[in-house]
């Protein structure tokens, strides 16, 4: 189980506590608090995504001061997207308006092929190659780094981890050891033993998957019950309320509180 795949990278970087120990090390600076962001997502997007969102607070003030994308990478080809991505953003706006926007990607790759273990990326006009200075915070992790000096000593401990796994030395830091302990007992975790007794119910074929995605999507506007969705993807009500929560965050537990379908009346 890498750390680079997609559903570890998203089980681990999604306990606020990793994330926090992630964030502080690459910005090189203390959080107050962080908050993880809960956007509604199918389950194509739990399965096949690599993206977990969180809002930071550097200071005592009541709103954030910003919003954190953590993902992964393992080709060319996700990085490129999460380049689009930053060309899309440009400044994050979640409840509280434009914040200061950040995305670090763990790539399992050289993204730049410079060998360098951590880059930071100057976004330019694509017209005028200008520095483009209302564009997100664009870092880099690349596991496949040739030069060790080129980030601090924690990156360097969770880039060797991600690489070479059990057989990576043992870390000093705070940050590699709670993501060593964390993707260890994923395979203990009882709600990611539970999602894979869903899927295996659902079925792992893409197609299977974007069926269930129709059913979840039909409850979520009220055409479904909740026995009847969950009938459908071939789950118990406990296991469709788990697979919820899953998607939505802690609000998605609450599927009694779903609107009920209309009648043909």
């Amino acid at each position: 189980m890498r750390f680079t795949n997609h559903i570890t990278f998203t089980e681990v970087m999604g306990v606020e506590k990793n994330a926090k120990l992630l964030i502080e090390t690459v910005l090189e600076r203390k959080l107050e608090k962080i908050e993880r962001v809960w956007f509604p997502r199918s389950l194509s997007q739990a399965v096949y995504g690599n993206t977990v969102y969180f809002k930071i607070w550097f200071g005592g003030q009541m709103n954030p001061d910003g919003i954190v994308y953590l993902t992964c990478a393992a080709s060319k080809e996700e990085k490129d997207q999460v380049t689009i991505a930053r060309k899309l953003a440009i400044k994050a706006t979640v409840d509280d308006g434009a914040l200061e926007t950040y995305f670090i990607t763990l790539c399992d790759f050289d993204p730049f092929g410079a060998g360098y273990a951590l880059y930071y990326e100057h976004m330019k006009d694509d017209v005028t190659n200008e520095p483009l200075e209302e564009m997100p915070h664009g870092f880099f992790l690349n596991v496949d780094y040739r030069f060790g000096d080129t980030a601090s000593e924690p990156i360097i401990e969770l880039l060797d981890f991600a690489r070479l796994g059990r057989r990576s030395p043992s870390p000093k830091g705070e940050l590699a050891k709670s993501v060593r302990w964390a993707v260890r007992g994923l395979k203990e975790n009882s709600e990611v033993v539970a999602f894979a007794d869903i899927l295996r119910k659902i079925g792992p074929h893409p197609w299977k998957i974007g069926q269930a995605d129709k059913v979840i999507e039909q409850f979520r506007a009220g055409k479904l019950g909740l026995s009847e969705a969950a009938a459908k993807i071939r789950v118990s009500e406990t296991e469709f309320r788990m697979l919820m929560q899953k998607l939505d965050g802690p609000q998605g537990a609450n599927v009694e509180d779903a609107p009920v379908p209309l009648g043909d009346n």
